[in-house]
């Protein structure tokens, strides 16, 4: 989801949290990368440069449900199998 075409500078201070710093992220920003609360962040450095991007699930909700509803549909057949 795109909601520019052209490059913004967006800045925000660091805030102590804890024993940590932690900065937050624009919500024009989490809506252009498709960020919601929960999801895991990938940072990839580069010298002082820093990408940030959503961290894709390697098993997704939807293949789980996929998974689920086959393991339903085939329900006798697999209790078969772990009697033999």
């Amino acid at each position: 989801m795109t909601l520019t075409k052209e490059n913004k500078v967006i800045e925000r201070k660091l805030r102590k949290v804890g024993n940590s710093l932690a900065v937050t992220i624009p919500m024009e920003v989490l809506q252009q990368i498709g960020l919601k609360e929960g999801d895991t962040l990938e940072f990839d450095t580069q010298g002082e440069k820093v990408t940030m991007k959503k961290k894709q699930e390697v098993i997704t909700e939807s293949f789980m449900e996929l998974v689920k509803g086959i393991c339903d549909k085939n329900d006798e057949a697999l209790k078969e199998l772990v009697d033999k």
